[in-house]
């Protein structure tokens, strides 16, 4: 049976990051299709490298469903040349989730790492330095 979408998000990509907003709470259905605007953008964009900047502070959790499709995003993601993410959250279980995520992808783990705040701000600014520091190598 497939049910209508609960929760929100937005995404968009420029200069090697991509930015999501996700929002209330959602289901199977939701994180489907967020996966696939994801896979969508980065697979016309063809970045060499990027990275996932995400502001989940409004964000209220998920039916079980929602993690199983994440893990899978987020092989895909590291496969598609994501460098890093950073997240924007408020809450311990969410950053202990997402740990869990990273772990059921041991082959496939971003190179620049994780990082997690309650500060907007301060994820920004990670996420700017992971990439002038991606940069900075690769020249």
């Amino acid at each position: 049976m497939k049910y209508q979408e609960h929760g929100r998000y937005t995404i968009c990509y420029a200069d090697n990051i991509l930015f999501v907003e996700a929002f209330g709470r959602w289901n199977k259905e939701l994180a489907q299709r967020y996966c696939q605007e994801i896979e969508a953008i980065i697979t016309v964009e063809n970045p060499p490298y990027w990275g996932l900047f995400g502001d989940c502070r409004d964000w209220e959790m998920a039916t079980p469903e929602v993690w199983a499709e994440f893990d899978r995003c987020y092989g895909w993601m590291v496969k598609h040349r994501m460098i890093f993410m950073g997240l924007a959250c408020n809450s311990i279980l969410f950053k202990h989730f997402i740990g869990q995520v990273v772990e059921h992808n041991p082959e496939d783990q971003a190179s620049g790492g994780q990082f997690f705040s309650k500060e907007f701000d301060e994820v920004r600014e990670w996420c700017h330095a992971q990439l002038l520091n991606y940069r900075g190598s690769d020249l």
